[in-house]
């Protein structure tokens, strides 16, 4: 049960609410501010190498100010400048040049490597957008990883995912961060294609990185398998934990993220199933397929080789549906893959060219989702999604994500001489939606607002670039300037009741090397440490005969506003009717002197808080109770009763 407090505007609604976009509402309500902090789980500077640090002020309307402090392996920091952004501001800092300006002995030092903790006083966690781009200077070889904040009720569970060796030639660095101020300890665990185990114990000091081979672990084991499964093991202390698998070929240039995924078995399914599927769902948005778009800039020889690789990460078997919607230029079509059919820890390859070569999907398709379902918990399957050409030089990843939202904030896109950006908007609903793109630039001042009906389980393609380059006008007749090179983006989705529909894919084109570097939204809640959701007004003023509404509402915990969320209600009761009574649209008439204790019930809201699990929003139910309302039967009142936090009522 959680208990809310605070003032904001009387409003009155009909059942139609239900259907409005969600509405930013002016308020008085107080959201207490304090410390947060979040960490990136690497960077280096090590000869050849680049970091950048990527920020943004996820703030509608407050400036946010960030001091960062790089650590290295050991857990030992360096503070860097603080950075202050505008509301809505992104902005790169290389870490290089940051550490110079404090540090002169770190950078390009053979092991100058660690994590990067971002500190900040403000209203929620999730004000702050931040990641790290790491690359080889004059390569393609190039990072995105998220930041993420501890999760310091989540105690038990484990980190899974996938290693894949395309040839003999490619590294691979596994790091392991601990966000603690204690030590912590696991076991770590890998698998091969069909599940043989080798296990080998972890421990991290506090604020350590750890960077191991999964490579040498899995040649030192006799194995000669090209792909299995990871999983880490931690029997406490799991959300200080943050794990990164990265693979890198310095000959061909080649690089790839492979993402990893929290399971948390206390996260039950019904908090992911975000359309009442009634199944566990994740989607990789934007495979590119054999004969790429030429949006992606690659050269014209080049010839990719889809695949995804999935893997069951429970000691049972397991029926995974893979789906696949292609689309190019002109038309798009759907392909349904038979069962795969995987054994406890198996992991498995599927060649997404194949299918094109054999008709399954076309030759001429330049783009596929795919998306994969299962009777099963968060995370007892994963999967990683890849296409690169032969020789591994020119290629383009999207990554598996299962969280669906009805807001979403984005880091960076960038549009020039060697850079374009591509986005791919989702409804993962079986209703179409009302979808909002809204591209940020001038350091955040201004926005470029789109919206277009998604289609149900639908994407809608958006070129940046294009709308720079032809002067598309947005829904206001704004123009993007041609000169414009980057900015941010978000994401609403304006219809749809209380299902949250909205995912999405980017990738950003580096001309220069033909290769295609991905980045991620976070995801938008209301409840938990922001101020979370109350009603409004509080205290509810009423005489007798009189009809007013409290309604709920809730602070966003991305941008600071206030919002409605009476499309989240699920029931509303009054304790004593002898007191108040209430109309089937919400409507409260004082009835007679006295008080009484309301109770409403909120179902499927988006949960932003960071406790429990670092990167995705669960959908909670919330109760709001006690609340008191109390009516007087003069009109001449002096005196405002309010016994508790919810409705209190005295005529004026």
């Amino acid at each position: 049960m959680l208990r809310f407090t605070g003032p904001l505007l009387l409003l009155a609604f009909s059942a139609a609410a239900s259907q409005q976009p969600v509405a930013t509402l002016p308020t008085t309500h107080t959201v207490p501010t304090r410390d947060y902090e979040q960490t990136a789980p690497y960077w280096t500077t090590e000869p050849g190498w680049h970091t950048d640090l990527q920020l943004r002020n996820n703030l509608a309307s407050e400036s946010l100010t960030v001091n960062a402090a790089v650590r290295t392996a050991d857990g030992s920091e360096t503070a860097l400048q603080p950075v202050t952004l505008l509301p809505g501001e992104v902005r790169s800092v290389s870490l290089m040049d940051a550490l110079m300006a404090v540090h002169s002995g770190l950078p390009g030092q053979a092991g100058a490597y660690g994590s990067v903790v971002m500190r900040y006083h403000s209203k929620s966690m999730r004000n702050l957008y931040a990641s790290v781009m790491v690359h080889v200077t004059g390569q393609p070889i190039m990072y995105h990883l998220d930041a993420s904040s501890p999760a310091h009720n989540w105690h038990s569970g484990t980190e899974e995912g996938i290693w894949w060796f395309p040839n003999s030639t490619v590294r691979d660095y596994l790091i392991l961060s601990n966000q603690a101020d204690h030590a912590i300890s696991g076991t770590l665990e890998l698998y091969d294609a069909n599940g043989k185990l080798v296990a080998q114990p972890l421990q991290l000091m506090a604020g350590a990185t750890q960077r191991l081979s999964v490579g040498g672990l899995v040649a030192q084991a006799g194995s000669i398998a090209k792909y299995g499964g990871i999983r880490i093991v931690m029997n406490e202390d799991a959300g200080f934990l943050d794990a990164a698998h990265v693979l890198f070929d310095l000959k061909s240039g080649f690089s790839a993220t492979m993402k990893m995924f929290e399971r948390n078995p206390s996260l039950a399914r019904a908090q992911m199933d975000f359309v009442d599927s009634g199944k566990w769902i994740t989607r990789a948005p934007m495979l590119a397929l054999s004969q790429p778009d030429p949006l992606l800039a690659l050269p014209g020889k080049a010839v990719l080789q889809p695949m995804f690789l999935v893997r069951n990460t429970t000691r049972k078997p397991l029926d995974v549906q893979a789906d696949l919607h292609w689309r190019n230029q002109f038309q798009d079509g759907r392909f349904s893959l038979p069962v795969l059919h995987l054994a406890p820890q198996e992991t498995r390859l599927v060649d997404v060219a194949k299918l094109q070569q054999d008709g399954s999907v076309p030759l001429t398709a330049s783009w596929a989702q795919i998306t994969l379902s299962a009777d099963a918990e968060p995370n007892d399957f994963m999967a990683v999604a890849t296409s690169y050409d032969s020789t591994l030089r020119y290629g383009a990843q999207t990554p598996f994500s299962d969280q669906l939202a009805n807001h979403l904030e984005g880091g960076e896109w960038k549009v020039d001489t060697t850079h374009t950006s591509i986005l791919a908007i989702g409804n993962g609903s079986s209703a179409p939606v009302d979808a909002t793109l809204s591209i940020l630039f001038d350091q955040g001042r201004k926005q470029y607002q789109a919206t277009h009906s998604v289609a149900a389980n639908d994407q809608w393609f958006v070129d940046v670039g294009q709308l720079i380059r032809s002067a598309v006008p947005d829904d206001n007749g704004l123009v993007l300037p041609p000169d414009l090179g980057a900015g941010a983006y978000s994401l609403h989705q304006l219809h749809g009741g209380r299902l949250s529909s909205l995912y999405e894919g980017k990738v950003i084109t580096d001309k220069t090397f033909g290769h295609a570097t991905y980045g991620c939204m976070i995801c938008c809640g209301y409840t938990g440490d922001a101020g979370g959701v109350y009603l409004d007004p509080n205290p509810l003023v009423l005489n007798v005969g009189e009809t007013g509404s409290t309604n709920p509402n809730g602070t966003n915990q991305c941008n600071g506003t206030s919002e409605n969320l009476f499309s989240y209600l699920d029931s509303w009761q009054i304790a004593d009717t002898s007191v108040i009574s209430m109309d089937e649209y919400s409507r409260m008439t004082g009835v007679g002197v006295g008080s009484t204790t309301t109770q409403a019930k909120l179902t499927r809201v988006p949960n932003g808080d960071g406790e429990g699990t670092r990167k995705p929003c669960p959908v909670v139910p919330i109760i709001y109770d006690p609340g008191d309302g109390q009516v007087d039967p003069t009109v001449t009142i002096s005196t405002l009763v309010a016994t508790n936090v919810a409705v209190a009522a005295a005529g004026t």
